[in-house]
């Protein structure tokens, strides 16, 4: 995959949530043809926390706002609706594993990206998935009851 032009500003508003925010660090992220993945590690910080939500919701705007000009001024092709997803998935990483296996996943998801369940032409399932859903908080939670 080479990225385009969208994809560099996705990028570069993604950076920019460390001057929004200087109590982040940004470890990884895996930008795809329709979705992206980044993990977001917040610091100790006396400065006052914002939301993971309102983070988020800043960098959705941002990068919604840049793509609507992009298309306007560069003929970036138009969307319908919303340029992203209503919310997000987030996962707490709670231990040394999971940051491993989290980082693995996002470093070679667009390696992947022809096993994609959202890809139209998909080859074949991703080992992947199966790991993502057994290791969500929600299946440790019903797999304990």
């Amino acid at each position: 995959m080479q990225r385009n032009a969208a994809g560099n500003m996705i990028v570069h508003w993604w950076q920019e949530l460390l001057s929004k925010h200087p109590f982040l660090e940004l470890p990884c992220y895996a930008l795809l043809p329709n979705h992206f993945h980044g993990i977001l590690r917040i610091l100790p910080s006396t400065d006052g926390l914002a939301s993971l939500s309102s983070m988020m919701g800043w960098f959705k705007s941002m990068t919604t706002n840049a793509y609507i000009k992009g298309v306007k001024q560069s003929g970036w092709r138009r969307f319908r609706g919303r340029l992203w997803q209503r919310g997000f998935h987030d996962h707490i990483i709670r231990t040394r594993r999971d940051l491993e296996g989290i980082t693995q996943y996002v470093q070679t998801n667009p390696a992947r990206w022809h096993l994609d369940h959202e890809n139209d032409a998909r080859t074949g399932l991703d080992d992947f998935d199966d790991w993502m859903i057994a290791s969500s908080p929600d299946e440790e939670r019903r797999a304990a009851t």
